[in-house]
């Protein structure tokens, strides 16, 4: 044990996820989804939820002032950049 903090369990939050993006497809249970892909949408979760923004496709619209908690703890900007060759 690391923490006091309660943690949440794997299963629930995996769950969790499966529910929120259905309509996408992402996050289905029985199915594969990055580590790093899920991580991503919690931080625009929290995000989102500081800044108020409803629509999480616009989650980069508007920054945050205080910083969220995902910009605190991990202090960076996260953006996609596509590059087609």
């Amino acid at each position: 044990k690391f923490s006091e903090g309660t943690v949440i369990p794997p299963n629930s939050l995996r769950k969790a996820l499966s529910t929120l993006y259905q309509s996408d497809l992402r996050f289905q249970l029985q199915k594969m989804a990055d580590a790093s892909e899920a991580l991503d949408e919690i931080l625009k979760l929290l995000h989102c939820d500081h800044t108020g923004i409803i629509d999480t496709e616009k989650w980069d619209d508007i920054g945050c002032t205080p910083l969220c908690i995902s910009h605190r703890v991990f202090g960076a900007q996260l953006m996609d950049q596509k590059i087609c060759s």
